[in-house]
């Protein structure tokens, strides 16, 4: 399509420049028959001739042969050049005659119209046929100006025809490398795809090696915390039993011990009794005594009343007193001893009493203690039991831990070959990124230069369709 457009405009712009050679010929011609015609008589009356007008010259604007977007400078180098016309002999005497009668001729003055002419010779005037050799002149240096103007323009529009010709050669040299990088990209994408595709599925089975691993470790886990709590458990029982132990123990010497007490204190209470019964018997017999001694002193103030009446007469007064005074004396001597036995015996009486309460208290306590005892011997037994069946359990999870980790072991190692191969998938998906990075970088620096390719030529272009307007 676009050669078709280029061959038409091509055939317009060699038409309109095989017109305008036709019209340059015409010109020259008109120029060369009217230099050879001969100029009729002048009237008697000589008028000044009137000035030539120059032919109009049909101009077009050559921006109507060539397209706006400047892709037809290619053609513009096939077209053959425009010799430059030969110059112009200077006109001779017979020419200047008939240039002279061509105006003047065809239309006469009022005045000469209303009076007959006369057909005489007149002198030839040399004025209009300098004024068109000088406007010949002038034309012919601007027809030379034109066609070096051309010419230059000619050869701007070849160099930037190969300059076009270069940027669309290196535009279609980016095009191929970017078809290239895409092609690159599109497989570099493909490869990314399939280690992206084995990175999920590693990683989708590293997940469910993990789920399983994580789920046999929390059984492990709960396995050692169960032994653990087992483990602390027994400790705590071994610790209550160990306490218990010594309790039974300390108890059974504190057993011992009340018990030999309450021997010593049956020992004593036997003592007492008999000092007591002692005491009693000599409380008796000085009751007894004191009642004799009472008896006497009464028989002895009988007598002594006896006496008195007696006691001037008789000389054994005086030893009866004294007598009496010791009787007396002795009196309040047993009388004291007896305040003071009694006292002995009410104090061993409440002692006799407390040890009555101590010995039924201490009997008791060893009856609690002995029940005591009787149960920690039985929470003993139970705690033995309990501690072996507690060992049992502590040895069948130390063997389940045992199979555990030798299954974490062998899972950490399978789990350590799919990171090992899981590293390797991430470096070739980093490798295969980078591939695509730099490709990306690539095609955007190839479509950058494309780019900067394209706008060069369309400003080789708009410089090319802006010399061709200013031509």
């Amino acid at each position: 399509m676009a050669d078709d457009e280029r061959a038409a405009k091509a055939a317009r712009a060699k038409a309109l420049l095989k017109k305008r050679q036709q019209k340059k010929a015409a010109d020259s011609a008109i120029t060369a028959s009217s230099s050879g015609v001969v100029s009729p008589v002048s009237p008697p009356r000589t008028f000044s001739p009137a000035p030539s007008e120059p032919v109009e010259q049909e101009e077009r604007d050559l921006n109507e042969v060539f397209s706006k977007d400047g892709s037809d400078a290619g053609w513009l180098t096939s077209l053959p050049r425009v010799a430059s016309p030969p110059p112009l002999a200077p006109p001779s005497t017979a020419n200047v005659h008939q240039l002279s009668r061509s105006p003047l001729a065809s239309s006469p003055s009022p005045a000469a119209a209303s009076t007959p002419p006369i057909q005489s010779p007149s002198p030839v005037s040399s004025s209009p046929s300098d004024a068109r050799a000088n406007s010949l002149g002038k034309k012919v240096e601007a027809l030379t100006k034109e066609n070096e103007s051309l010419t230059a323009t000619v050869s701007r529009l070849k160099e930037l025809e190969a300059a076009a010709q270069q940027a669309e050669a290196s535009l279609e040299a980016e095009r191929r490398h970017v078809e290239e990088l895409q092609e690159n990209n599109r497989r570099l994408q493909e490869d990314t795809e399939i280690a992206l595709e084995n990175e999920r599925r590693t990683v989708s089975i590293l997940v469910s090696e993990k789920a399983h691993l994580t789920s046999e470790l929390q059984t492990l886990e709960g396995f050692e915390t169960k032994a653990q709590t087992l483990e602390d458990l027994l400790e705590t029982e071994r610790a209550k039993s160990h306490n218990l132990s010594e309790q039974s123990i300390r108890l059974q010497t504190e057993v011992k011990q009340l018990s030999q007490r309450a021997e010593q204190l049956a020992v004593k209470e036997k003592e007492l009794l008999s000092q007591n019964k002692e005491q009693e018997r000599q409380l008796q017999i000085i009751t007894a005594t004191a009642t004799e001694s009472r008896k006497e002193a009464d028989e002895f103030q009988r007598k002594l009343r006896e006496l008195e009446e007696q006691i001037q007469s008789d000389d054994r007064v005086e030893r009866l007193e004294l007598s009496l005074k010791n009787t007396q004396d002795r009196a309040d001597e047993l009388e004291f001893q007896l305040t003071k036995v009694k006292q002995a015996h009410a104090s061993l009486k409440t002692e006799r009493d407390g040890l009555d309460s101590k010995v039924q208290e201490l009997v008791a306590k060893g009856s609690e203690w002995s029940s005591k005892a009787s149960t920690l011997d039985a929470q003993v037994a139970a705690l033995q039991e309990q501690l072996s069946t507690t060992e049992k359990e502590r040895n069948e999870l130390v063997s389940e831990k045992s199979r555990l980790e030798q299954t974490s072991q062998s899972t950490a190692g399978s789990v350590k070959g799919l990171e090992e191969k899981l590293a390797l998938a991430a470096t070739a998906v980093a490798n295969n990124t980078r591939q695509l990075q730099t490709a990306q970088n690539d095609l955007k620096n190839a479509i950058r230069r494309a780019e900067d390719a394209e706008r060069t030529q369309k400003s080789l272009q708009a410089e090319g369709t802006n010399l061709m307007r200013s031509t």
